[in-house]
């Protein structure tokens, strides 16, 4: 036996529309400032890497995804196991674990041999820090409240606009 809920909600009351608006204009701030972030750990490298992020809104599920296809990102991010590249002496890198910004650093590749077993890169966990900062809960809530009140408002605000007309002949 299948027991069906479906909410009976008068017309007149929400108007849904405008609740999904405001989510999809919370989603796009909150996808701005992920992107923001990813590009302020690679604002001092001489050859940024590509960002690139995706809304998508179908039907009443709502998405976005903000990513790189670069690996250098994906080797800072995540960390190595085994490193094959010789840095040149006095190299400092750009960007140290845990934080979400770049320095200048200082030095750059000397060269790579694919045999070469060194200790590999220290993770960044920029995509654990962003995780942590970026506070989509509260943003999709005030969204939700936004949308409830405006949709309310301009739910009701027609109907009764409507009557006013008729009464007043407008």
């Amino acid at each position: 036996m299948d027991i069906r809920l479906e909410p009976i909600v008068p017309s007149f009351i929400l108007n849904a529309d405008v609740v999904a608006g405001e989510i999809e204009t919370a989603m796009e701030g909150l996808l701005d400032e992920v992107e923001g972030y990813y590009k302020a750990v690679t604002n001092t490298w001489d050859e940024r890497p590509k960002i690139e992020r995706e809304l998508v809104v179908r039907g009443g599920d709502i998405h976005g995804t903000v990513w790189s296809d670069d690996k250098r990102m994906l080797w800072l991010d995540e960390g190595t196991d085994v490193r094959h590249a010789v840095m040149e002496r006095g190299f400092i890198s750009k960007t140290v674990p845990n934080s979400l910004s770049s320095r200048k650093g200082r030095g750059g590749l000397a060269f790579v041999h694919p045999r070469l077993m060194l200790p590999g890169i220290e993770a960044r966990n920029w995509t654990e820090q962003i995780i942590k900062r970026v506070k989509i809960g509260p943003a999709i809530r005030r969204a939700i409240v936004r949308g409830v009140v405006k949709g309310a408002a301009s739910a009701i605000t027609a109907p009764v606009r409507k009557l006013y007309r008729k009464v007043f002949k407008k």
